[in-house]
């Protein structure tokens, strides 16, 4: 009986596994609050050990039916009378079933219903996870699922089939897990590949998905100084970008702005402009910027990928030729929920109604290096020169550093030239006595971005240069994973615009570059590859559509196409880069495909080599009564026959004689009349009798 105990402790983790996992996964989702989490779990663990002491009785039925009934009621109540969202409820119930499914096990039946109740958690944790972490849960609960749904179906035929406890060992052996594991990966393959394989038409054509978004300081309609130094160790990702024809190095540094404020009053920056916005002229979703930054020669594109940062606003560079809304919103049916548009401080806003994130690509252009070919014929407003109640000793300041200077674009060079020299970076911001610019420009001369920028703001409007603030990101960090450049809470940034009367609105950036302390490479390479694996689920799982489906066919079938064709399918057509022009793909890529087929043939016939070693049903019949004949001291001598061996075992055993010779000529019927495969009840049954015999004599 020990194996058939080791058997009902494998299988009681199992079935607390399978609910762990998904409630791990609501968890992981935010779709429990922490005082309920930590409840469901003290209880859960609980009721191992009540079920492992036999407390659960079926007196207690009844009562736990009106327990039941009573928390449907509850969830009731509260979402007729009380503001409750139908999801938070539906999971509160589904925990709290299964907690009292837990305590009151009585047999396979409620075991049957963990396994749905397990499978309902994992539904309900689709609507609240939607991250890398249901990902592999899911792929946990499919191993796990298969391997105690086996062991549930061997517990319950051993428990039909008592006497089988006292004719065999019970265990699980090395062959048995392989098959399971093996199934288990089986179930895994099929349930992606049906997932890549079946058309859809997109997350968002007929239910509303949401992902969880970042918090991102400094995107209100007001920002107070100081709000970006406490996220200068921030390592969450905000955005992440792939450079599809431009060198990356170029874009080191690049500036991603995001807001504009325009009016400042000793303390708090915030925008003051009428908020009315028109759309940006657009065809098939490409909207043409040319209208909002200067343009010059086509640079290249740049493919972004936004996270829900709780606004619509889009992360641009300067200058942007258009920009394109992504694959994953293009199967939605009212085109002015597709648009983009630009206030009066030429931010970018886009109107699609999703909490999925946003996938757009920017086309940038070489920033002008002189003047531009047709100058800007309006003119800024004059909010961009308002000044808050300050001493004479900042417009002083202003007038000795721009003295020299002739156009806006010197004075705005000689200011950021002036702090850059004479301030200092820093996020351990010192005391500020009154006004918290002039403490930095005449006393301490320390800050970190938002104070350069604002510094920079004023003095240029001391010296009736338009100027304005822009919040958005600095650079960011390549991520060689994934081959991506990952924009980061850590990298919120502030610099300032100023008017140049030739070109429009001009960045400049007078904060000195400062590098942050180095991270633990270890803890840098682990997220590195937690975000790499982030953005695939997030491009190929929740984003994944019939536009992403038909790339990848595509691109998979470019793959295998043979090399020889011209892209172009005709004459003067030139090959892909890099590719061999006098075959198929290339020959190590084939080699590994040979390999693998290998492989795999060597694998099944390994299997059905050994299937045909242990036979079939006769043949195992045979082996547990050579096994019981053993036990009392018979033992099969080697090289001896089966019918010779069986016959000596009548003749020791007179008492098991008659079944032996029955047992005999069935065996020798199916074992040597090709019949082997076909298992046979009587058989079974004198294999069973002819054991416990054999036991009763040998002890």
């Amino acid at each position: 009986m020990t194996g058939f105990r080791r058997l009902q402790t494998l299988f009681e983790a199992s079935l607390y596994a399978i609910v762990v996992i998904p409630f791990a996964a609501i968890l992981f989702g935010g779709g429990t609050g922490p005082v309920m989490a930590g409840l469901f779990a003290v209880a859960f663990a609980a009721s191992w050990f009540v079920n492992r002491r036999g407390w659960p009785s079926a007196e207690h039925t009844r009562t736990w039916n009106w327990v039941i009934l009573a928390f449907v009621a509850y969830t009731a109540v509260n979402l007729l009378f009380f503001e409750v969202s139908i999801l938070d409820a539906g999971i509160r119930l589904v925990l709290i079933l299964v907690l009292i499914k837990m305590y009151s096990r009585l047999g396979a039946r409620d075991d049957l219903q963990v396994y749905a109740l397990s499978f309902l958690m994992l539904a309900a944790a689709t609507t609240v996870n939607e991250g890398l972490t249901f990902g592999i849960m899911f792929g946990l609960y499919v191993l796990a699922g298969t391997f105690s749904l086996a062991l549930f179906h061997l517990r319950t035929e051993l428990a039909e089939r008592p006497h089988v406890l006292l004719t065999s060992d019970v265990g699980l052996n090395r062959g048995y897990v392989a098959v399971l594991a093996s199934i288990s990966a089986v179930i895994l393959a099929m349930s992606l590949g049906i997932f890549f394989t079946f058309p859809r038409v997109g997350l968002g054509a007929f239910v509303r998905q949401s992902r969880e978004g970042v918090s991102v300081t400094g995107f209100n309609d007001s920002v107070h100084l100081g709000d970006h130094g406490v996220l200068r160790d921030d390592p969450e990702v905000v955005m992440r970008v792939e450079f599809l024809d431009v060198d990356r190095h170029d874009f080191a540094s690049a500036h991603w702005r995001v807001m504009t404020f325009d009016r400042y009053d000793g303390e708090v920056w915030s925008r003051t402009a009428n908020h009315s916005e028109h759309h940006l002229r657009g065809h098939h979703r490409v909207f043409d910027t040319s209208g909002v930054y200067p343009t010059g020669r086509t640079r290249g594109h740049l493919q972004v990928y936004l996270e829900p940062m709780g606004t619509n606003l889009l992360p641009t560079l300067w200058p942007t030729e258009s920009v394109q809304l992504g694959l994953a919103d293009k199967l939605r049916w009212m085109p002015n929920h597709n648009r983009i548009t630009v206030n009066a401080y030429n931010d970018l806003r886009h109107t699609i109604e999703s909490e999925l994130g946003v996938q757009y690509v920017l086309t940038v252009a070489d920033p002008p290096v002189g003047d531009a070919a047709s100058p800007p014929t309006t003119t800024p407003s004059p909010r961009y020169l308002q000044l808050p109640p300050m001493s004479k000793r900042v417009g002083e300041l202003a007038r000795r550093v721009t003295q020299s200077t002739r156009s806006n674009r010197e004075r705005a060079a000689a200011i950021q030239t002036y702090l850059e020299r004479n301030y200092a970076y820093t996020t351990n911001l010192p005391v500020v006595h009154g006004s918290p610019i002039e403490s930095f420009l005449f006393d301490t001369k320390r800050g970190h971005c938002e104070y350069f920028a604002t510094a920079m703001v004023l003095l240029l409007r001391e010296v009736d240069v338009p100027a304005r603030l822009v919040n958005g990101f600095l650079g960011g960090k390549w991520n060689d994973v994934g081959g991506y450049l990952a924009v980061r809470q850590g990298d919120a940034h502030a610099w300032a615009e100023y008017w140049d009367p030739n070109v429009g609105w001009r960045p400049i950036d007078p904060t000195p570059a400062t590098e942050p302390p180095p991270p633990n490479p270890f803890v840098q390479r682990v997220r590195e590859y937690w975000d790499a694996a982030r953005l695939q689920w997030v491009k190929w799982i929740v984003e994944y559509d019939l536009d992403t489906q038909a790339d990848m066919l595509r691109k998979l079938l470019r793959f295998f196409r043979p090399r020889g064709l011209m892209k172009n399918g005709g004459a003067g057509a030139t090959t892909t880069s890099g590719e061999d022009s006098t075959g198929g793909a290339n020959w190590h890529t084939w080699l590994w495909v040979g390999l693998a087929l290998l492989a795999i043939m060597g694998v099944l016939r390994f299997l059905r080599r050994r299937r045909r070693k242990r036979g079939g049903p006769a043949s195992r019949c045979f082996a547990r009564v050579e096994a019981a004949a053993r036990r009392a001291d018979v033992p099969r001598e080697p090289g001896e026959g089966p019918a010779t061996f069986l016959a000596r075992l009548a003749g020791a055993r007179p008492d098991a004689a008659g079944h032996l010779r029955r047992f005999s000529a069935i065996y020798l019927a199916h074992r040597f009349g090709a019949d082997d495969e076909r298992p046979d009840a009587e058989l079974d049954e004198l294999t069973s009798s002819l054991v416990r015999r054999l036991r009763k004599r040998g002890r």
